[in-house]
């Protein structure tokens, strides 16, 4: 087998599996001449897993682009890489098994950005030996634990957002070309001299009404399926709730409904202010329909650990058994005039954020939605990197 025939039989195993690649081999290839290290460092930048070679005092020689994403870090001259991590668990763990390292290690780590994420690193010591460089190999594996049936379901959730955004955008512009010449239409009656003028101006204001009828409705799906970037920081949970509150209020007292509301004076954690408020908002709308008559809205957050515990009870018409799994999917609504999409992002809001949400509800009793969500006080370094797909 020739030179670049080995190269490239190389290059192809570390491609499918860095942890299966042979140390010696890597070592040569990584010594041989400028082109071989170049082709590496190439491919390096392909793969999944993130990919770093390290100083003995962690100092970044190599970093590939998905360990950057990954991590959320660049490299930074003189200084060990995680001095950059504020995640702590994370931190803590490279700095002591790189202070001490011997002999390879395999781990999991647990780490919360906001969402529940699992990293499986892998650290090769000393795969230069003059002078020592040690290799580090990163796997998200959060997506491959899910649930099949979850990955699955929210696979189908993207692509019908992406394909109805798609769509709503599309109607767009036609409906500005109907409107403008409605408007064209408009003026050309205004000149009708005879009887017919009239029933022609009536019928030219019921087009104009639904032609913004209907831009309306596509303004408001973009606007609520046109996701922006997360952006946690440090707020007071109990604060939002209150200001979501005020807002309902006059609502509330409309429909006479009492509300009663146990919340503690700060629950601050890392949140993303928008989603949160989307949330209640959502939910204590739902309860308003639910109760037309009136009736109770129980609000009830406690914090215990590094966990909050949200409830949300309304004492209304209830949601049928055979209905309750699918509520939170997107489009589905048993209410004339819904979306079918206010839950559908309550949902995404509270996985958004790490959380679970769980819904209880009878027939002529009401409902409650529970909520947990982890209370991360540590500044992230650990970036949400799952695809963005649209939404509130």
């Amino acid at each position: 087998m020739s030179r670049l025939e080995e190269r490239r039989a190389f290059l192809k195993r570390l491609s499918k599996n860095l942890d299966n690649v042979d140390k010696k081999t890597l070592l040569a290839h990584l010594l041989d001449e400028s082109d071989g290290y170049e082709s590496l460092v190439g491919l390096l930048q392909l793969l999944d897993e993130g990919i770093l070679i390290v100083s003995d005092q962690g100092e970044v020689e190599l970093m590939n682009s998905s360990a950057r994403k990954i991590l959320g870090l660049s490299a930074k001259p003189g200084q060990p890489f995680w001095t950059d991590l504020e995640d702590s668990d994370l931190k803590s763990f490279f700095e002591q098994q790189l202070q001490r390292v011997h002999s390879e290690v395999l781990q999991t780590v647990r780490v919360l950005s906001p969402q529940e994420r699992n990293l499986k690193i892998h650290i090769h010591p000393k795969v230069l030996s003059k002078p020592v460089r040690h290799l580090i190999s990163i796997t998200d594996l959060t997506h491959s634990l899910l649930p099949e049936v979850e990955r699955m379901a929210r696979r189908r959730f993207e692509a019908l957002i992406r394909l109805t955004g798609g769509l709503a955008h599309e109607i767009g512009n036609p409906l500005n070309a109907m409107s403008l010449h409605s408007e064209i239409l408009k003026k050309q009656i205004e000149k009708i001299k005879d009887s017919s003028k009239d029933r022609l101006q009536d019928t030219v204001q019921i087009i104009q009404d639904e032609i913004r009828r209907l831009d309306r409705i596509v303004r408001n799906f973009l606007k609520t399926t046109r996701r922006t970037p997360l952006r946690f920081q440090m707020l007071n949970l109990s604060g939002i709730i209150q200001d979501v509150l005020k807002v309902m209020r006059p609502s509330l007292e409309e429909h006479d409904i009492r509300l009663e509301i146990s919340i503690p004076e700060r629950v601050e954690f890392f949140l993303d202010e928008e989603r949160m408020r989307s949330l209640f908002m959502n939910l204590i709308q739902n309860a308003i329909e639910a109760m037309p008559e009136g009736g109770c809205l129980t609000i009830h957050v406690s914090a215990k650990g590094q966990t909050a515990r949200i409830e949300i009870q309304d004492t209304g018409k209830g949601i049928d058994a055979q209905d309750l799994p699918h509520i939170f999917e997107a489009y589905f609504t048993t209410k004339e005039h819904g979306s079918g999409l206010g839950l559908m992002f309550v949902y995404d809001a509270i996985h958004d954020h790490g959380g679970k949400i769980n819904v209880q509800s009878q027939l002529g009793k009401g409902t409650c939605f529970e909520m947990t969500l982890p209370l991360r006080r540590s500044n992230l370094q650990i970036h949400h990197t799952a695809n963005q797909t649209t939404g509130d």
